[in-house]
This record gives C-alpha cells, structure tokens and sequence, in this order.
C-alpha cells in the first residue's frame, strides 16, 4: 500500500540522489522505470515515519544498488538517496 501511494505522487529527485544515480550510470527516466515497475519493498523499521513528513527506506532487489530512500510529504516522492557506497556525492 506504501509503494502504491508512493508511486501515485509526483517524483522528485534531491541533487544528493542525481549525483549518486549519474555515479551509477542511471538516468533519472531508468529510475523512475525502477520505482514504478520493480518489486519494492518497504523497511519500516529502518524508516521514520514519525513525523509530519515520512521517509521511507526502500528495499529493491536485481539492480545496481539494493536500497534507497523516499520522503513522503505534500504530495510529492522525493527521492533524497540511493545506496552507492563508491560514489562521493554530498
């Protein structure tokens, strides 16, 4: 239901998240083919969802990388990182 209401929203993408998905060789259009096709899982342990906004930790398997964060807020997705360990990316 998270992905569902996730991937319903306009996708945003942090510079943080450019950066490392240029690191990675992706564009922003094959992410955006990621997030709405794969089989996403949501770590809700690892996410906060306390707040007025919620980040989510997302689990994705058989890509360049293997998680990613997602805040929730206003209607929007923003894709604020991906995990690229190599990549220097601030």
């Amino acid at each position: 239901r998270t992905v569902k209401h996730l991937r319903a929203q306009e996708l945003l993408i942090s510079d943080k998240a450019q950066c490392q998905l240029n690191c990675l060789g992706l564009t922003q259009s094959s992410f955006e083919r990621i997030f709405k096709d794969a089989d996403l899982d949501v770590d809700f342990g690892a996410s906060d969802v306390d707040g007025q906004c919620r980040t989510y930790l997302i689990e994705v398997e058989d890509e360049r990388f293997s998680t990613f964060n997602v805040d929730d807020c206003d209607s929007l997705s923003t894709l604020l990182s991906i995990e690229a360990p190599n990549c220097a990316c601030l």
